[in-house]
């Protein structure tokens, strides 16, 4: 899916402009970079350990707008300059990421959308009393979740009975870097953007004149999976397509698991026992996905 970064000549501006120190020495004494490979399937390469000061780089967030009753996507659409993308914009002084990933997904497509839950491997730790919730648990977290590295699509939906009880969470999917020049002087900063997946009811309805100066023609487009295929690229392109995968897996998992704790439930008659407390898990599971969004 990705392709691994080429090598830059040692005499190329950015890697003079990176490291203005290296220009006091000959080319032939510039270190070539380093090339590191692929996190896993669903990410590209590593990339060197780097510290940039708050005057280099911007935080932003982007938000995949899934309508789950009619599986369709939102997708913005720009007349000036005919393209496709998916909202997203800077966060702004004092903001949270999360909270600038719901306002740019409003601005931008006039939806009030909300995060939507999804079974995600994230590194994210869980909180403390999370944590001990898990350990008293009887069931082991040792079902086919995709471990790091590993992609979704590699995952075998076969082994359900196996699968541990499902952990549910809102954190972004992706982050994105993206160098970028400012326009008034044209020097580089870093543009990184935090990805997340959130949901529109089947009766919601877009606003009108949500957005900023620069953004009251845009247009937004709710349209299915193989159309965001056909109209996005790059990077977004990527982000749509894992984001929909995972959300229709997590549906899959959702409705396994009460399916299995409902099966496990009848092999224990005396109403005590692991057979119970899963079957509880299992329904928590369901009503946190589907309680609040009348899926």
């Amino acid at each position: 899916m990705f392709r691994r970064p080429s090598k830059r000549s040692s005499t190329s501006q950015h890697s003079h402009a990176r490291s203005p120190h290296r220009q006091e020495h000959p080319p032939e004494f510039i270190p070539e970079p380093v090339i590191l490979p692929p996190l896993s399937e669903d990410s590209s390469a590593a990339v060197e350990d780097s510290i940039w000061f708050c005057h280099d780089f911007i935080l932003g967030a982007g938000t995949v707008i899934i309508q789950p009753t009619t599986k369709l996507i939102v997708l913005i659409y720009h007349p000036g300059t005919k393209t496709w993308f998916l909202p997203k914009g800077r966060k702004d002084t004092g903001e949270s990421l999360e909270q600038a990933a719901l306002r740019e997904a409003y601005e931008e497509s006039g939806y009030r959308a909300k995060f939507l839950p999804l079974a995600l491997p994230s590194l994210a730790p869980l909180p403390p009393s999370e944590r001990k919730k898990r350990e008293e648990q009887d069931n082991p977290n040792t079902g086919p979740y995709p471990s790091r590295g590993q992609s979704a699509a590699s995952t075998s939906a076969a082994s359900s009975a196996s699968r541990p009880p499902l952990e549910l969470n809102t954190e972004p999917i992706y982050m994105t870097t993206q160098c970028a020049a400012r326009r008034r002087n044209g020097t580089l900063y870093e543009y990184i953007t935090y990805w997340y997946v959130a949901f529109i009811e089947e009766d919601a309805e877009r606003e009108e004149d949500t957005g900023m100066p620069d953004e009251k023609d845009y247009e937004s487009y709710l349209v299915s999976y193989e159309e965001a295929m056909k109209r996005l690229g790059g990077v977004q392109k990527v982000i749509v397509d894992r984001a929909y995968k995972w959300w229709r897996r997590t549906e899959e998992w959702v409705e396994e698991e009460l399916v299995d704790s409902v099966a496990r439930l009848g092999g224990h008659q005396s109403g005590r026992g692991s057979g119970h407390s899963t079957h509880s898990r299992a329904q928590s599971r369901s009503r946190e996905y589907h309680g609040e969004h009348n899926f």
